[in-house]
């Protein structure tokens, strides 16, 4: 939308404002840029007689970047402690009632809200089921906090409650990538994984950085009673499994099926059912009668009793069985010593054939949303050309104009690199912008060429009158980008806890090379493109007359 209202000023209100405010007669260019102009155009003429050594020099720039810059630019989620929120995992018993869970959640309430001030906590989200065996505490912190959120993560380990029986914390950051790692274990057989799950979860403690360690141990079910008719019992009394079944429902659930109750023309539903206090005690619900053909017996007499676990739920990755040990880690975590030092306390562990340990489940994760970033450059990168192909009525110049993303990124790297800026989510979003903004000089630069050929100029001639004439916009829109990204590059404000500093740097350090050497290789690119179009076009016409 903003882009659309731009294009519509600029072709409506500029012209106006320009024939109205602007001066009657035509302003001659300042001196300095007449200069620059003449400098460039021979500085052009001279390394286009050379085009060995612009090849050399742009494959240098290119290896170099790879080489220095590339590496020297660290990936994480995010920068300064990341975002504002992090959370705590719980491992509850599953067979706590609704009161001993609340009892849960107010001594984890109290324990943060003791620490609140001084961490900066703005909120607390704890969300724990009346069922199941897990729980989860959304934290949220205060913008300009005190603390970063890994501080506040140390700072709260030891305040969380420990004396709480069969509840286990497990603290994360909750962006999926630094805060924690999981190990996942396959196989076919729950029971035999589960306790290869605990000696994981064992040896991983003791590896230097792993804060805390988890197996994910799917639940069993609640305990439940079991209430299965005999077939003698029912035989003698002259009844049958349906009746046990209506008459248990009825004890609990009650008798729904009644008429409505009309009151005063309203209808009011009726519910006949035992009381309360008789549905909470197991031996009244287990002697309710059941109507038989010699009169009644109840429940009791004519089932097997039993309490038992109900059906549990089991986890599944790829079709396969697992069971994950989730790995809390500090903040200053060295992936690559990591795997190593989790792959020499796994080296000795004794896997039953048909079991399997993966430890890369975050190089996966990292990799896929790497691939989701060049997959959305790509995307672009493919717009922009078709766009420029229709405009251009060519499919070959406008590839002169694609070569100036490569050159962007490539500068990119270098703004990263030398202010220290990692590759967070907000520099990833800057290399996408970039693909849609430092065309535009290329796109500036073919155009007059493609004008000043139509004129009757030579291809040479060509090229440098457009160069000459097209530098001052050129500087002029790349100077005001870039001028205008300085407050973004130098700020500390952020979105949710992602700065936008990333962003702003790593635009900076895109347009900066990309309208530096744009002025020296596309107008090569296009020569020499059209020098392939031309040879083409010479092969195509001889390979077409006949013998």
């Amino acid at each position: 939308l903003s882009l659309g209202a731009s294009l519509l000023v600029a072709l409506t209100f500029s012209p106006l404002a320009s024939a109205r405010l602007g001066p009657s007669t035509p302003v001659p260019e300042p001196r300095w840029v007449a200069r620059l102009a003449e400098r460039y155009a021979r500085s052009l003429a001279y390394w286009m007689a050379r085009p060995g050594d612009v090849v050399a020099g742009a494959f240098s720039v290119f290896l170099l970047t790879v080489v220095v810059a590339v590496p020297g630019v660290q990936c994480t989620p995010g920068e300064e402690g990341g975002p504002l929120s992090f959370e705590i995992a719980l491992s509850l018993p599953p067979e706590a009632t609704l009161e001993e869970r609340a009892a849960i959640a107010d001594a984890y309430e109290a324990a943060l809200d003791g620490v609140r001030e001084e961490n900066g906590i703005d909120m607390v989200h704890i969300s724990i089921r009346e069922t199941g065996d897990r729980g989860e505490i959304q934290v949220f912190l205060k913008e300009g906090g005190p603390r970063t959120r890994d501080e506040v993560l140390e700072a709260i380990r030891d305040e969380l409650p420990e004396d709480l029986p069969g509840v286990v914390a497990s603290l994360g950051r909750g962006d999926g990538d630094n805060g924690r790692m999981r190990l996942s274990l396959f196989g076919e057989d729950a029971e035999v994984l589960e306790p290869i799950a605990e000696e994981v979860a064992r040896r991983a403690r003791t590896v230097p950085g792993v804060t805390g360690a988890q197996p994910e141990i799917e639940s069993d079910g609640r305990p439940e009673l079991r209430v299965r008719p005999r077939p003698d019992a029912l035989a003698r009394a002259g009844t049958s499994a349906v009746a046990v079944a209506q008459t248990l429902a009825f004890a609990v659930r009650g008798n729904q099926a009644l008429p409505p109750l009309t009151l005063g023309g309203d209808e009011v539903d009726v519910i006949s059912r035992i009381e309360l206090a008789d549905r909470q005690d197991i031996s009244a619900v287990l002697d309710f009668p059941v109507v038989t053909a010699t009169g009644a017996s109840p429940v009791r007499a004519l089932s097997d009793i039993a309490v038992a676990r109900g059906p549990g739920s089991r986890g599944r990755t790829d079709r396969r069985l697992a069971v994950h040990v989730q790995l809390d880690l500090a903040s200053d975590i060295d992936r690559e010593q990591l795997d190593a030092d989790l792959a020499l306390a796994m080296s000795d562990l004794a896997l039953p054939r048909g079991v399997s340990l993966q430890d890369d489940a975050w190089r996966s994760d990292q990799a896929e949303q790497d691939t989701a970033t060049m997959f959305a450059l790509a995307m672009s990168g493919v717009f922009v050309y078709l766009l420029m192909g229709v405009m251009f009525e060519s499919w070959l110049l406008p590839l002169g104009v694609l070569t100036t993303i490569p050159l962007a990124v490539l500068g990119a790297f270098w703004g990263l690199y030398l202010t220290g800026t990692p590759l967070d989510v907000m520099a990833g979003l800057g290399l996408v912008v970039l693909v849609g903004v430092v065309v535009n000089n290329g796109i500036v630069l073919v155009d007059r060429i493609a004008a000043a050929r139509e004129e009757g100029l030579s291809r040479e001639d060509a090229v440098l009158d457009a160069c000459r004439t097209r530098l001052r916009p050129i500087l002029m829109t790349a100077a005001t980008t870039i001028l205008g990204l300085v407050p973004m590059a130098v700020g500390t404000e952020s979105f949710i806890g992602l700065p936008y500093a990333p962003l702003g740097r790593c635009i900076m350090g895109g347009m900066i090379a990309s309208s530096f050497l744009t002025l020296w290789w596309v107008p090569m690119l296009y020569v020499w493109l059209d020098d392939l179009s031309a040879w083409v076009g010479r092969a195509w016409s001889t390979s077409g007359r006949p013998a």
